[in-house]
Formats: structure tokens, sequence, C-alpha cells
């Protein structure tokens, strides 16, 4: 082949990779600073709920509102909704994660550091107390990656544990890609083989 036509196809190459690589990354989210701000300066909750209504909402901006609101103003109405903020699809994951933003500015770190460390405990304990499906929060660790993995993985563990029966109905509902996002090839205990005799 001669040495321009190699040339070429070598560039020709180069430009293709380049394409490929720029279609698959995904920008991450970022979220507003003067929303985020409106929200965590908020001194009660008719200033809180007031912040929010002014806002173009997302995942990340309600997982920030609803979590504040619930530590305003602690009652089970609160609790429940809260509960509803679970991340259940990438691109919500990636908003809420999004909270975790330095670039947000280290005079709003202490609250949003609060929140996003703080999220997986309490949707679980609230899960547990209030006796709903625990499908959400398992929906949202297999999202999780990373130090969130690890964190997710702690409370799905401390979920399976105080409430074994109500885990492996929800588990059971999930998809078998959600599962492999779960566990792996390693979920035999999340889903135990029926019994002998039960008639399933």
């Amino acid at each position: 082949m001669p040495l321009r036509s190699r040339a070429e196809l070598a560039a020709s190459l180069l430009f293709v990779a380049a394409a490929v690589h720029a279609a698959e990354a995904v920008e991450e989210p970022h979220l507003d600073r003067p929303s985020v701000a409106s929200l965590v300066n908020a001194p009660d909750v008719d200033a809180l709920d007031t912040a929010y209504r002014g806002l173009r909402a997302n995942a990340g901006l309600e997982v920030l509102y609803r979590s504040l609101r619930l530590r305003m103003q602690p009652n089970p109405t609160n609790e429940l909704i809260l509960l509803s903020t679970a991340p259940q699809t990438p691109d919500d994951y990636r908003l809420y994660r999004a909270l975790a933003d330095p670039a947000l500015g280290t005079d709003l770190l202490g609250v949003l550091s609060s929140v996003v460390n703080n999220y997986y405990e309490t949707l679980a304990r609230l899960a547990i107390k209030n006796h709903v499906s625990l499908r959400p929060y398992l929906r949202l660790h297999a999202l999780t990656d990373g130090y969130a993995r690890t964190d997710s993985q702690k409370w799905l563990d401390w979920l399976f544990r105080h409430d074994k029966d109500a885990f492996v109905s929800a588990f059971r509902t999930l998809d078998a890609t959600t599962k492999r996002a779960i566990c792996g090839d390693d979920c035999g205990r999340y889903e135990p083989a029926p019994r002998s005799g039960d008639g399933r």
C-alpha cells in the first residue's frame, strides 16, 4: 500500500475512533448553584417551599428539597414523600449525585454533604419504619457505583437483615438486568429456591 494511502487510512481510523469516543461520552449533569443555595439557605419551611416553587425542579433538587423539608418538619407525610425521591433511572441518579459537586461551593458543602452522605441510611430506615415496598431502594442500589455503592450496600444488607421477607418479595419483582446489577451472578440469598412441596 502506498505511503500516502496508509497515512490517509490511519487518519481516517483516528477520526472514526474520536467520533465514537465523543458519541459514547456522557456529560455529567450540573445543578444550578443559585437554585441549590436558595434551598440550603431557607430559614424555615415556608421559605423553603417558596424557594422550591420558584425553581425548575429536577431529581437532584427534589432530593435536596424533600430532605431539608423533613428535617424542618418531621412527620409521616414528609417521610413518605422523601421515600418517593429515590432515583430510579441513570439520569435521575446522576442528578442526585450532582449534589456532591464541589463546584457548588464550600459554603454549601456542609448541608449538601450531610444530605448526600445520609441519604441511603435515611431511605432504608424510613422504608422499614413506614412498612413500604423495598423495591425503590433495590432499584436505586442497582444504579450505584464507587463510594456510593459501598454506602448503599451497607444499608442494603441492613434492610435484608431487618425484613428478609419484604426484601425477598421486592427482589423477586425486579427484572433480570436489575437483579444482576445488584448482586451479579451470586443472588442466591436474595432469591432463595422454592421449598420442596410449596407448589411453586
